[in-house]
């Protein structure tokens, strides 16, 4: 065995300095591997899931984008649409714009009108209405005298005519007669009192006065509503009259009015003529 010199021990040393540099390296080598290659693979996939978030927004964008076309698309459509149903242009709106009281003055024109129709519709509801009243009062009239007529008649004898007189003079007579039997008994059954004139021209035509009719005595004067409460009151004495005479075979038309204008609502005349 050879004993061991200053130089061998130099060399060895060396060598192990060496060798431990060589392994030393080669372990910081092999150990720096994979975090590099780990940082490679991430950096690689954070760089791939960019890529494919680049091209999901990249495709959403499209999306919106086509959305967007599409919805502006619609609504040019549909500005077309409005564009054609408008029955104006834009020279007669215009026009409309440089003269804009006249809509207003037809609609108040449009609106007077209406109200001067509703008015005239709501006249005549009034005036059909009392004439339905009074025509109700004539036939409940004409009922009452029909058959008061013939109560108080029944027990009577009229005056024949005189002879030696023709047909019409004879007629004439009859009428006189029956009419003098409504003045003065039918009157004074109904209203207490007789008729307070009786005129007539011997042709079958024949007026009645009551200076104080006794149904007409509360009313007041001068003012229109009574005048035509009156005239509604006034359709049954009418309706007597008439009843009263067809009873008796004469056919009458009988019409009434106020005497001194309506001044005194009470003093009343009915004309009665024969048909």
């Amino acid at each position: 065995m050879s004993t061991p010199t200053p130089e061998r021990n130099r060399w060895v040393a060396d060598s192990c300095q060496e060798f431990l540099m060589t392994e030393l390296l080669r372990y910081v080598e092999e150990a720096s591997l994979p975090p590099a290659t780990t940082t490679t693979a991430t950096s690689s996939s954070s760089t791939t899931a960019g890529r494919k978030n680049k091209s999901k927004v990249k495709n959403n964008d499209d999306k919106e984008n086509d959305t967007n076309q599409v919805v502006v698309e619609n609504e040019k459509s549909n500005d077309i649409q409005e564009e054609e149903q408008q029955p104006q242009t834009r020279e007669e709106k215009g026009e409309e714009g440089d003269q804009p009281q006249e809509e207003p003055t037809e609609d108040k024109e449009d609106g007077e009108d209406e109200g001067e129709e509703e008015e005239e519709d709501e006249e005549a509801s009034r005036v059909y209405a009392r004439e339905r009243s009074g025509a109700k009062m004539e036939r409940m009239g004409y009922s009452v005298g029909f058959r008061l007529s013939e109560r108080l008649s029944q027990y009577r004898t009229f005056n024949p005519p005189p002879a030696g007189k023709d047909v019409t003079q004879a007629t004439a007579a009859a009428q006189l007669e029956a009419v003098k039997f409504l003045c003065k008994e039918i009157w004074m059954e109904v209203f207490q009192k007789q008729i307070d004139k009786l005129q007539t021209n011997h042709r079958g035509v024949f007026v009645l006065k009551d200076l104080e009719l006794r149904w007409l005595t509360r009313i007041p004067s001068q003012s229109e509503l009574s005048r035509v409460t009156a005239i509604q009151l006034m359709a049954f004495p009418c309706g007597i009259i008439r009843g009263v005479l067809s009873s008796l075979g004469i056919a009458t038309l009988v019409t009434c009015d106020f005497m001194a204008d309506g001044q005194n609502m009470a003093a009343c005349s009915f004309h009665v003529k024969i048909k």
